[in-house]
């Protein structure tokens, strides 16, 4: 007579033997009734369905014997096989979920504007579309400028009301970056033909004329009086001395500072 945990291993190895196929099964069913009715499989149900099928078999099969000696090991193979089937059961289950929530629902680049907005076409067929509200910021980015959120917010624009929601989507986004320079957009318009925008300001104007070959540092100094972004400026710095223009300015009337490039000769 074998022992205790020989016996417990055996049955392991029959429990995934046998299991296999009736979890395979449950899966299955679990998947058929969640993708078609949407009705889950109990689990109760899935794994004593699986541990008599996976007996049934084995017994039938030669491979386990229905005496007291076996308690252990048919113990161990039911325990298998009752695992195996619940996990077959909620893989089932979740399979046929995903795949019914993505067959019924609507794909939104079909989608287009509803009959409230398409009444306001005009002649040409455009739609005006219009910010539904305040326009977001955009994370990583600094805020939008006064003046240019309430640009945003009190603009409308044009555009062919035949097309479907993402491709207006793309159209505004396009129209927004170019009209006011923008770092980034990201637009979101519903059926009704109102946009949600979010908008990062144009990126730093500075940075935009430095030539090639050049770089820019800002230094601390009393500048002269109408410094303005353009001078040529002589900066003495110790014993050396450098050649730069004037990109901006910024100063207050106790420390002025500014914006100095010059050629990078690293």
């Amino acid at each position: 007579m074998t022992s205790f945990p020989v016996e417990v291993l055996i049955g392991i190895s029959v429990g995934l033997l046998l299991g296999i196929a009736p979890a395979f099964l449950v899966g299955v069913v679990a998947y058929v009734l969640e993708y078609r009715w949407r009705r889950p499989l109990p689990g109760s149900l899935a794994g004593g369905v699986a541990v008599v099928i996976a007996a049934g078999g084995g017994y039938y099969g030669g491979v386990v014997e229905l005496t007291a000696e076996r308690g252990s090991r048919l113990v161990a193979a039911g325990l298998v096989a009752w695992l195996l089937a619940l996990y077959a059961n909620s893989q089932g289950a979740r399979i046929g979920s995903t795949l019914s929530r993505e067959l019924y629902r609507p794909t939104r680049r079909e989608r287009t504007l509803s009959a409230d907005a398409i009444e306001s076409i005009d002649g040409m067929g455009h739609v005006t579309i219009r910010a539904s509200g305040e326009i977001r910021a955009i994370a990583g980015y600094p805020p939008l400028a006064p003046d240019l959120r309430t640009a945003l917010e009190s603009g409308s624009w044009r555009l062919p009301a035949d097309l479907p929601l993402i491709e207006l989507e793309t159209r505004l986004a396009d129209r927004l970056r170019t009209a006011y320079e923008l770092a980034a957009v990201s637009v979101s318009i519903d059926e009704r033909g109102r946009a949600s925008i979010a908008a990062a300001p144009p990126a730093n104007g500075i940075a935009k004329r430095i030539p090639p070959g050049w770089r820019a540092i800002s230094i601390s100094a009393l500048c002269p009086t109408g410094l303005v972004p353009g001078d040529e400026v002589i900066v003495e710095a110790g014993s050396s001395t450098t050649n730069g223009t004037v990109l901006s300015t910024d100063g207050r009337a106790d420390e002025p500072t500014g914006e100095d490039g010059g050629r990078d000769d690293r």
